[in-house]
């Protein structure tokens, strides 16, 4: 099998990874279209997402690594990745750091799920109870993840619209690949790592974030002191949806710092 791939624009490389349950056509289009005037991008579906089969063993880290390895992709980029697909693009910075030449993480999170040791997650029983109601019906489990997404914003509402649409527009995942990714957001353990990356990061969080606290801005220094930190005052799960011109000119000087 091989991962969809659309690819637009002209310039150094940008690979871009979508969120738990939705794909490629979840970045905004005018957003996209000014990128394309710089880079060239790489909208990826993740197996199981989009216009991506699923593998007969399912969606893992080590597997969608694979996948890339077997791609349309450049043999060396900068890779951007959004919740999920954060640990998918730090997965395969640590797996095959030849091929990541900047490293850009959106509300991701090294450690999904709090722990006595990691107060920078989100309650456990919360991926819990996602996991219990996929089983029961995927489309409304989907329907909530998509307004916590977006919880506490001003825009909430239109917000989720437009995650709503972008779900439609693009493809609804398999659910088999929604209950993969959960586990792989359950039981990721990443910040031991962190100090393994080889390339220049930058890590961007939202403020009203109810998914990824933004308490992680502060203990990232201590794996990552090199790190580019950012933080969205204005938006939750989605600044690029909720500020969007910042979002580009955060990716914007992060290429243009980034040395090939």
């Amino acid at each position: 099998m091989s991962l969809y791939v659309e690819t637009r624009g002209q310039g150094p490389g940008l690979v871009l990874l979508h969120g738990w349950g939705l794909n490629r056509r979840v970045w905004d289009e005018e957003l996209l279209a000014a990128l394309a005037r710089d880079f060239r991008l790489y909208l990826v579906d993740l197996p199981g997402h989009g216009r991506s089969p699923l593998a007969v063993e399912g969606f893992t880290l080590d597997g969608a690594c694979r996948l890339f390895d077997q791609a349309a992709l450049p043999p060396r980029a900068t890779w951007l990745g959004w919740s999920l697909g954060g640990l998918v693009a730090l997965a395969m910075a640590l797996r095959t750091p030849t091929r990541v030449q900047g490293l850009m993480l959106l509300a991701s999170n090294p450690q999904f799920v709090r722990s006595p040791d990691w107060p920078h997650g989100m309650a456990p029983e919360l991926l819990q109870q996602f996991a219990e109601q996929l089983e029961q019906d995927f489309e409304t489990t989907l329907a909530r993840f998509l307004m916590l997404q977006v919880r506490g914003e001003h825009d909430a509402r239109q917000r989720l619209r437009q995650l709503r649409q972008r779900v439609l527009a693009g493809g609804q995942a398999d659910v088999r690949a929604l209950r993969d990714g959960l586990r792989i957001l359950q039981d990721s353990h990443f910040q031991p790592l962190l100090k393994q990356l080889d390339c220049p990061v930058s890590w961007m969080l939202g403020r009203l974030d109810s998914l990824v606290p933004v308490s992680l801005a502060e203990a990232l220094p201590q794996w990552l002191p090199a790190a580019r930190i950012h933080v969205f005052e204005h938006s939750a799960h989605a600044p690029f949806l909720s500020q969007p011109q910042d979002f580009f000119a955060q990716i914007r000087a992060f290429m243009n710092d980034t040395p090939p």
